[in-house]
């Protein structure tokens, strides 16, 4: 079963690698690159940069992955609509990002943080752009491409890390800059799109669909993070937002399993029977908890000098909240896992409540912490208070949904 789940990942597990290493080896390098404050500013606007991928894998990325069994056609369709409607929004999100970015320089008013804003805001359409392509790739069963986008990206960014001390701090956030647009070029030669106004309109319209409960799902959570960090701000600083995005990063490998799931395994698993799901899902999610548990302990057992060497100044603080994190990882593996089942089942409204409940707790604990004085590893407590509501409700409403199921096919 393992055997075979590996064989037929390959390819989208060395893509959802590639793409999860130049994220992680990305934020290291500019955490090594600028001072701690400024990497805070710079982190919270990556985390609206974050919210905005979010969305846009739930609003485009997901809907391309369910629809791997339609036509050729009817997939080039929907890949346009999706590429029309990010080139609509993109002037919007650039803004939006300069807007949560300028809230952060409040406490961090440094020409470097200003730069940083700047260059995550014009990365973000990018970004996006760059990765619903990738969906459409797995999509058509040539994952090839994504990985000759990922690897230009990878290698850009690795030679940034390791030259990064030799440029200035404009010149490390413009080279980035620069190597999101070399990967993206590359789909845009495979895959050329004919910009579709109509089309893309309407992939944006709400409807009460799935795509709009994961969209709802992923503002509450990774907007959560953004608020957590505005809350931060004026009791703890920005470099505690810095170490909370520092401690994320290096949990990258299990960011990457994660999104592995919805990327390429939500694909495959819509064109089997129903009746296997359960146990497909089941080896999945133990195999993910004990991948995140391993991973977990590798990164308890790094070396000072190790730390200091990946995250520079950050790395004190970020250590500090490593085992909070480690425990949260896990739990969001089980998450991850378990979701595959209502995602299958079109349950948005079970995924969405799920998500709201994780999100008050995580919000109300946030509060409570830092009104009491409560430091940077309470603010890493209350994501685990949270990841922990969303695995045992998630559990619940997946059991729920197998029995509905089962009941179902049993009636006369």
């Amino acid at each position: 079963m393992i055997r075979r789940f590996i064989l037929q990942n390959s390819a989208p597990l060395i893509d959802q690698g590639l793409s999860s290493g130049t994220n992680f080896v990305a934020v290291l390098a500019v955490a090594r690159a600028i001072g701690v404050a400024d990497f805070g500013v710079f982190a919270l606007a990556y985390t609206a940069l974050t919210i905005v991928l979010g969305i846009g894998r739930a609003f485009f990325g997901t809907p391309i992955a369910l629809a791997a069994a339609d036509s050729s056609e009817s997939l080039g369709r929907l890949h346009s609509s999706a590429m029309s409607a990010i080139a609509i929004l993109a002037i919007p999100l650039a803004v939006a990002v300069s807007v949560v970015g300028a809230f952060a320089l409040g406490t961090s008013p440094s020409e470097v943080a200003y730069l940083a804003v700047i260059a995550v805001a014009v990365a973000t359409p990018l970004v996006l752009a760059q990765d619903i392509s990738r969906y459409y790739a797995m999509a058509k069963s040539e994952p090839g491409t994504a990985v000759a986008s990922d690897t230009v990206w990878f290698v850009g960014v690795v030679i940034l890390f390791l030259v990064g001390e030799t440029l200035d701090d404009s010149g490390v956030l413009l080279v980035w800059v620069l190597v999101i647009m070399a990967a993206l070029v590359i789909f845009l030669v495979k895959y050329p799109f004919r910009f579709d106004l109509r089309g893309g309109l309407d992939l944006l319209k709400p409807k009460a669909g799935l795509k709009e409960s994961l969209a709802v799902s992923v503002l509450l959570s990774t907007g959560l993070t953004l608020v957590m960090g505005f809350l931060m701000l004026p009791f703890l600083g920005a470099a505690a937002a810095g170490a909370l995005r520092g401690a994320g990063t290096l949990f990258g490998p299990l960011n990457t399993l994660i999104a592995l799931l919805d990327f390429s395994i939500l694909a495959q698993l819509s064109r089997r029977e129903r009746s296997s799901d359960r146990r497909t899902v089941s080896v999945i999610t133990i195999a993910m908890c004990a991948i995140s548990a391993a991973w977990a302990v590798a990164l308890l057992l790094l070396p000072q000098a190790a730390g200091v060497a990946l995250l520079g100044d950050t790395w004190q603080n970020t250590r500090a909240i490593l085992p909070i994190t480690a425990i949260e990882y896990v739990l969001l593996c089980v998450t991850a896992g378990v979701s595959l089942l209502l995602k299958l089942r079109d349950r948005g409204p079970s995924l969405l409540l799920n998500r709201v409940a994780a999100s008050i707790t995580i919000l109300v604990f946030t509060i409570t912490a830092l009104l009491l004085g409560g430091g940077l590893e309470w603010m890493a407590t209350a994501l685990l208070a949270g990841a922990l509501v969303s695995a045992v409700g998630m559990l619940y409403s997946g059991l729920t949904a197998e029995r509905r199921d089962a009941g179902a096919a049993t009636e006369p």
